[in-house]
């Protein structure tokens, strides 16, 4: 399966919409998380979700190698999901926006996308990595 799937750098000409309908997807998924287990609206802190996104936007637009980056994950011609790395200091960088669409769930793609970020923050020269993600996602476990 490895060689069906391909990391492109995110080009906001190419990926932008599909990176904005996967951040909706993500930041509702959150919204979610956090009604579910602690009866918080995220609405009610960081506002409707379509703006957070678009307010977010120019910072994602900002990463560049080879301090940042965002991956757009391509399986088979179609856009399966997302995520990046952000240098934040000396010692750290952060994985950032972790998204794998639903219906590419459970296909190894998160295992192999966070092996992307480790490997890509290795050839930044980053020392140590942090996450900026649910903490209780599965696809970090053997990583």
């Amino acid at each position: 399966m490895e060689s069906m799937i391909n990391f492109l750098v995110y080009d906001r000409n190419i990926h932008r919409n599909d990176f904005i309908e996967m951040g909706m997807d993500y930041f509702n998924w959150i919204r979610e998380e956090c009604l579910e287990y602690f009866h918080l609206d995220f609405v009610d802190y960081f506002g409707p979700v379509d703006k957070y996104v678009m307010n977010s936007l120019p910072l994602f637009e900002s990463f560049h190698p080879p301090d940042s980056v965002i991956y757009i994950i391509i399986f088979e011609n179609s856009i399966a999901g997302m995520g990046g790395i952000k240098h934040t200091t000396d010692e750290f960088s952060e994985i950032k926006r972790i998204f794998i669409k639903p219906e590419f769930r459970g296909k190894g793609f998160g295992n192999l996308l966070m092996l992307k970020l480790v490997e890509t923050a290795r050839e930044f020269g980053h020392r140590k990595l942090r996450q900026d993600t649910n903490s209780d996602m599965n696809l970090y476990d053997g990583i």
